[in-house]
């Protein structure tokens, strides 16, 4: 039921004297026939520094976010495998493929999923930069390495387009340090989660009494009428 994605995707950032948006919370997956399948963000997880950053460099290292989902979708809509150990060297050459909604020339979206293909041309840090063709629309995909053997497995997200460096497309590679930051951040949603549940569990038992002493108030508005008859 945890999601994750691009900050910008849920808190976008415009370089400009508009820094940020409200977070989204209304999350949808397309069908195959262009239908879509719509689920809720009860709360979602940020770097704690994403909101204060106000230019490209501050936010490039920044921009991952996990949504919590109201139910969980992982066994009717699938998913994808975090790779728990990222190897630079190893990345470099592969074929690196993702998907996404993009929009097109007019500015708007044709409910369609567009998958891309290319090669990781170089890691600096933790940032990988590859030649897939990519439209506005796409970020926050899961970046897919299949090596041939396995599953293909999710090493970074795409979060910027080929403006940054040698018109190469790019994302955050998922290392190490990402990894134990979502971790933290999936038990903090599911923490929140919890203490909803309970917070809903708490007010459904006080409307319960609430109904209970209403129901007895009753009762005994009509015990006094019936005493007041009788004398």
């Amino acid at each position: 039921d945890c999601v994750l994605t691009a900050a910008s995707n849920i808190s976008p950032k415009h370089m400009g004297p508009q820094t940020s948006l409200p977070v989204r919370t209304n999350v949808f997956f397309t069908n195959p026939d262009g239908s879509t399948f719509n689920v809720t963000a009860n709360s979602a997880a940020l770097h704690s520094e994403w909101d204060d950053a106000k230019s490209y460099e501050e936010v490039k290292f920044l921009d991952l976010a996990v949504l919590k989902l109201n139910k969980p979708i992982g066994a009717e809509r699938g998913y994808v495998e975090l790779a728990t150990k990222f190897n630079r060297a190893r990345n470099v050459g592969k074929t690196i493929t993702f998907a996404g909604y993009p929009k097109n020339t007019h500015g708007t979206k044709d409910g369609k999923m567009h998958k891309s293909s290319g090669q990781v041309r170089k890691v600096e840090g933790p940032r990988l930069f590859y030649n897939n063709l990519t439209v506005l629309g796409m970020g926050g995909a899961a970046l897919l390495v299949d090596d041939g053997v396995n599953p293909p497995k999710c090493v970074g997200v795409h979060t910027f387009g080929g403006f940054a460096t040698d018109s190469l497309n790019g994302g955050i590679a998922i290392t190490t340090n990402y990894i134990n930051m979502i971790n933290d951040w999936v038990a903090e949603l599911d923490e929140i989660a919890a203490l909803r549940a309970e917070e809903q569990k708490i007010k459904e038992q006080l409307a319960q009494l609430d109904a209970e002493i209403n129901e007895l108030d009753k009762l005994a508005s009509e015990h006094r009428y019936n005493l007041r008859k009788r004398n």
